[in-house]
């Protein structure tokens, strides 16, 4: 959200946050963007967004989204209902504001699917823009690279190869590297599959509380990342190939070739006798690993231009007259077209009477 606040700020937008959290101040420096008061807040409930104006709520927000279990963390406090959501968008579009979801991923069963009750949802997923036409014409995948991290990796990427060689050992074993939020062992049973598969050769550690130092260790040592989790673009997935490790994917939720190589395994079985079967026979080009990295280090620019390209879409405005029938019929599809490439564009369509609006919308 503070990425998305600061890229909007820099194309122009007057961008006020409900908080603006110190931590990414700066995500926002040189920006305008300040914090609203709760007095604000509280006047933005009562009057509703103004007619050009657009609210962008975090994916789980329980106001915007029914929400069935309460979160317990900042950004998604309480529970609601379909009821609860109509409700809150009608008081804040009454006056011609936009309510829109930013949605950091999405895909098919995903727990934060789309909301039948918010026409804009806007986010990173290859998926949401698949198959919900209110997402505009591209994803925006989140930047999350701080300087020293491409540094690292760069230098990395032109230092000797046998250095690189040494660095992926420890005790004689090569370091296999699972994502913290891989639910379907503990590094424990990894470590016993691993063991049962290649006698003394791999090491399995979660990836969890490290420092930044100490991931940036981690990377320049490991031989294998993997993640069974894919609701969008995964940073650890970047970052660890940027550094030459094997990569290897869940075969489910998403991550089409568009955000991860075809070359990468995909695994259908997620027992730790499956993994480590994988992680035996993956092999890794280096190069490929590393051109992939680079290519998510380019994240930046690709996702000013979508910001740049959402705000054109809030100011565009598309006009057309229907009078027979074949004008009507023509119409949805006309509004999907629209909606696909400018997701927060408005369509009027000009008709001769009340009757013949009347008629249209009965059908």
């Amino acid at each position: 959200m503070h990425h998305l606040a600061g890229a909007l700020s820099r194309t122009g937008a007057r961008v006020r946050m409900a908080h603006a959290n110190p931590k990414f101040a700066r995500l926002l420096a040189g920006t305008e963007c300040v914090n609203m008061s709760s007095s604000d807040v509280a006047a933005l409930w009562e009057h509703g967004l103004g007619p050009s104006d657009t609210l962008v709520a975090a994916e789980v927000s329980p106001e915007f989204a029914p929400i069935e279990v309460d979160g317990h963390v900042p950004h998604s406090q309480g529970t609601s209902d379909a009821r609860d959501v109509s409700r809150n968008i009608a008081a804040m579009e009454k006056r011609g504001g936009v309510v829109a979801r930013w949605m950091l991923g999405a895909s098919e069963d995903w727990g934060d699917r789309v909301s039948e009750r918010v026409s804009v949802h806007v986010g990173a997923s290859h998926y949401l823009h698949g198959s919900f036409a209110g997402s505009g014409p591209h994803p925006l995948h989140v930047p999350f690279w701080e300087p020293e991290l491409i540094e690292r990796a760069r230098a990395w990427q032109k230092g000797d190869p046998s250095t690189r060689a040494n660095a992926r050992r420890e005790a004689g074993r090569r370091i296999v590297v699972f994502d913290d939020d891989v639910d379907a062992f503990d590094a424990g049973e990894l470590q016993r599959a691993l063991d049962r598969a290649a006698p003394s050769t791999f090491w399995a550690v979660r990836f969890s509380g490290f420092s930044r130092a100490d991931a940036f260790a981690l990377m320049e040592s490991a031989s294998v990342f993997i993640d069974l989790h894919l609701p969008g673009l995964e940073s650890g997935v970047c970052e660890f190939a940027a550094f030459g490790a094997s990569v290897i994917l869940t075969a489910f939720g998403h991550g089409e070739s568009a955000e991860y190589p075809d070359t990468f395994p995909r695994l259908v079985d997620h027992s730790p006798d499956a993994v480590a079967k994988a992680v035996v026979d993956a092999s890794v080009d280096q190069a490929e690993t590393f051109a992939y990295g680079n290519w998510c280090f380019e994240l930046d620019a690709r996702f000013e231009k979508g910001v740049e390209a959402l705000k054109a879409s809030r100011e565009t405005h598309f006009a057309t007259y229907a009078r027979s029938g074949p004008d009507f019929a023509s119409l949805a599809p006309l509004a999907v077209s629209l909606f696909c490439r400018h997701a927060f564009s408005s369509l009027t369509v000009v008709v001769e009477s009340g009757f013949a609006r009347d008629r249209f919308w009965e059908r």
